[in-house]
């Protein structure tokens, strides 16, 4: 039977689980929101010229570290 000490230590490292999942569904939504808002000013004010998809492609390697970071269980103790 679990004590109680040892319920308060899996119920820490669920919330910080969580925490980190619910903060890497945060980024995701900011990435698709950011991309897109970026996107649209490149193709508004410079059509000649396409550069929206640096910043895509720098942002989508820091969001797979990120996304490789949660659910390998590094965020947990």
């Amino acid at each position: 039977m679990d004590t109680p000490m040892d319920l308060e230590g899996k119920f820490a490292l669920a919330k910080k689980s969580v925490d980190a999942k619910l903060g890497f569904f945060k980024h995701l939504t900011l990435f698709f929101v950011g991309n897109g808002f970026l996107t649209g000013v490149d193709l508004v004010t410079t059509p000649g010229l396409v550069w929206f998809y640096w910043p895509v492609l720098v942002w989508t390697l820091i969001l797979g570290v990120h996304a490789r970071w949660v659910w390998s269980g590094q965020d947990k103790g």
